[in-house]
């Protein structure tokens, strides 16, 4: 009996061993499948804390995203650079290098994340980047968005972050210096002109709306990216059959992986189960949308989006997740040659559209400053008024993803110029390949957006070439027009072209804008046009009533803002016509000239300047009022207006119908009416009175039309 008691106390014991063996192993199998299962994709941003260095003591508060100027600015260490001449008085701030600085702090759980990437979304311009003391980064353009691998250079606890910037001026006077000629300058000292070497905003140069004003720093977010296998690089939709029963699209996702990875890619509700190798993978799936709801431009009905998601999955779990807007429509470009010349009009889902809009110029001299809410109210605006369409203009910034968000919601399409202007290009392979890369993440980065309508090469510069006597103003050699021209052929008629023809080869492209000159031998009836007629042409407003081009890309007036800026930036001082540019901040070559004759013309002799500034508020109204009358009136043979120009990036006189403050001017209750879905537009010529009806719905209207005479 006490051998049996022995043995069942003995197997007692082996059972319990055995069961807890069992359960142990199980929840540690069980954690240890909770420990290896893939981790999401996630981004911590690095946006504040940063500090700028002012000398080798002091450094100060800094922004991110900001710039040199605006932290400057802030911490009272300058002036501000919108009042009096004080822009002009900080060109010291383009001589000297700039550094930034940030520590940031990372926990054990964040360091367990496999691979890291530090991400920014624009650096201006010339930017070197140390982590932890380690040279990760030589930037050298403003409009791309650089990813870095820094898996092995960060640490738990604190890191230090580092940018040190060198003013374009500086990176590029070697440069500069052995160029055996000068390139065309638009409003910048030639002696500095290193803007065409230089990826970085134009108008900050200086412009005929803009100071020189060439600051630097970290203008876009600032992201450090934890993620464990791989991540969504750029996901773009092309597009396949549509009509009313069915819109197909072909996703395109460019995925790059840390190494070999079976993944599961859902594109809308449809999957597919894919087998990444390590570094970039192309990935395609197509989906269909059931009688699908069209996206329509502003007036014409609802610019309906569908929200599409995107995903990639590896053992149950998301390893990233994004989800992109999709506004199913149609779009072409006509240009065919026809018994006058060239047609240049839009279809949206095959019916043909007169294009009502203005020229996007920068909010700010500042750009990295402007706050979402500014975007907001001012594309509210713009709906209201009836544009159907901005271009988003050369010589300033690839707009904000806000911007392109808000334009696909509200039906404004985009004519969206690449960022080239008055200039000629040197064919520096090094600068050839920056730029090639810039237009590609570009393009892959706005593609998918439904508002996007065109893509536009360069602003001015073909026209410029053939028409402005650059050759003989540089004095060119045939070797160096040559070389020039061969250098512009090569970016705009081919880099260019080849990147769209991968990126988005269903969207139409034009090399240059405009396609036809204004001047004496200017056609009116080829292509695109920027119609300066009226000011640097110097004619009278009524010019503006005698014809109209194919597509008026550019046209416009000046004036002045309303008093209550003029009073802000000029700190109070008395302004009169002509006064210095300086003070007035005219910067157009041209002056008030133009401004003086047209008010006292039709509007009389001001009796200060306060009505000075009311009656060039009037003048510039009637002339937009002259010019959309007849480019609507000459439809079909004109196809669109764009006026130049929508807003300011500094208080001043310019074509704005919006100032700087917001403050709209009289011309801006023009454009509300004159870009009315219907209006009745009357006329005199020759003593005879007319009548006509301009109507942009897609239905007839009827109605009556009641005439009152008054003596």
């Amino acid at each position: 009996m006490l051998r049996t008691a022995i043995i069942r106390r003995k197997i007692k014991h082996w059972c319990r061993s055995y069961y807890f063996t069992i359960l142990f192993g199980s929840i540690m199998a069980l954690l240890w499948q909770g420990c290896s299962r893939p981790q999401p994709y996630r981004e911590l941003d690095l946006l504040s804390d940063w500090q700028l260095k002012w000398d080798d003591t002091t450094w100060l508060p800094a922004r991110v995203p900001g710039d040199v100027v605006s932290d400057l600015w802030r911490q009272g260490r300058i002036d501000d650079p919108l009042v009096g001449d004080k822009a002009a008085k900080l060109r010291w701030l383009e001589y000297r290098p700039w550094v930034y600085r940030k520590t940031f702090t990372l926990s054990a759980d964040e360091m367990a994340a496999p691979h890291k990437l530090l991400i920014f979304d624009g650096l201006d311009t010339y930017a070197e980047v140390f982590l932890n003391g380690r040279l990760i980064l030589q930037a050298a353009n403003m409009f791309r968005q650089w990813r870095l691998p820094v898996d092995s250079l960060l640490q738990q606890g604190n890191n230090e972050l580092e940018v040190r910037f060198t003013p374009p001026l500086l990176y590029n006077r070697e440069r500069l210096q052995q160029l055996p000629y000068d390139l065309p300058a638009w409003n910048a000292d030639t002696a500095a002109n290193v803007g065409p070497f230089t990826r970085k905003a134009a108008y900050q140069f200086g412009w005929d709306f803009a100071p020189r004003l060439v600051t630097m720093g970290i203008w876009q977010p600032v992201k450090l990216a934890l993620y464990e296998a791989a991540y969504i690089d750029q996901v773009r939709f092309e597009p396949g059959l549509i009509n009313a029963h069915e819109a197909s699209y072909t996703a395109k996702i460019r995925v790059i992986a840390t190494a070999p990875k079976e993944v599961t890619l859902t594109v809308a509700q449809g999957e597919r189960t894919v087998q990444l190798q390590k570094g970039v993978n192309n990935l395609e799936l197509d989906f269909t949308i059931q009688n699908p709801v069209l996206w329509q431009p502003n007036g014409w009905g609802e610019p309906h989006l569908y929200s599409i998601p995107v995903a990639i999955a590896a053992g149950g779990v998301a390893l990233q997740r994004q989800s992109y807007n999709l506004g199913v429509r149609t779009i072409d470009l006509v240009q065919q040659p026809d018994s006058i010349g060239r047609s240049f009009y839009f279809k949206i889902n095959d019916q043909p559209i007169m294009i009502k809009g203005a020229n996007w110029t920068p909010l700010s001299v500042l750009p990295a400053t402007v706050p979402d809410s500014l975007y907001r109210q001012r594309l509210q605006a713009v709906k209201q008024a009836g544009i159907n369409m901005l271009r988003v203009w050369g010589g300033g910034i690839y707009e904000k993803d806000i911007f392109y968000d808000l334009c696909d919601r509200y039906g404004i399409l985009v004519w969206q110029d690449f960022m080239f202007t008055n200039t000629m290009y040197p064919s520096d392979e090094a600068l050839m390949a920056n730029i090639a890369d810039e237009v590609f993440y570009q393009v892959g980065r706005l593609q998918h957006h439904p508002a996007i309508a065109l893509w536009n090469g360069n602003n001015e510069i073909e026209v410029a070439w053939h028409n402005w006597g650059w050759q003989a103003q540089y004095d060119y050699s045939p070797a160096d027009s040559a070389a020039l021209w061969q250098a512009y052929l090569q970016l705009f008629h081919q880099t260019i072209p080849d990147i769209l023809h991968l990126q988005d080869p269903w969207r139409p492209y034009t090399t240059t804008s405009p396609q036809s000159n204004w001047g004496p031998q200017g056609d009116y009836n080829h292509g695109s046009m920027h119609d300066w007629r009226v000011w640097h042409g110097r004619q009278d407003i009524a010019a503006f009533k005698e014809k109209a081009g194919r597509f008026v890309v550019e046209y416009g007036f000046q004036s002045y803002p309303a008093a209550s800026t003029v009073h802000y930036y000029t700190a109070g001082k008395p302004l009169q016509p002509g006064s210095d540019p300086a003070l007035s901040h005219q910067r157009s070559y041209i002056g008030d000239t133009m401004i003086v004759a047209m008010t006292k013309k039709y509007f009389g002799r001001s009796v200060d300047f306060e009505d000075f500034i009311d009656k060039s508020q009037q003048v510039q109204a009637l002339a937009l009022k002259y010019a959309i009358e007849t480019h609507r009136l000459q439809r079909p043979h004109c196809g669109g207006t764009l006026f130049w120009q929508l807003q300011d990036c500094w208080p001043a006189p310019s074509w704005s119908v919006i100032d700087y403050f917001g403050r709209t001017k009289t011309a801006w209750q023009v454009v509300q009416d004159r870009y009315k879905l219907v209006i009745i537009i009357p006329t005199i010529n020759n003593g005879q009175f007319d009548i006509y009806l301009a109507n942009d719905r897609l239905q007839d209207v009827r109605g009556k039309l009641l005439l009152e005479f008054f003596n």
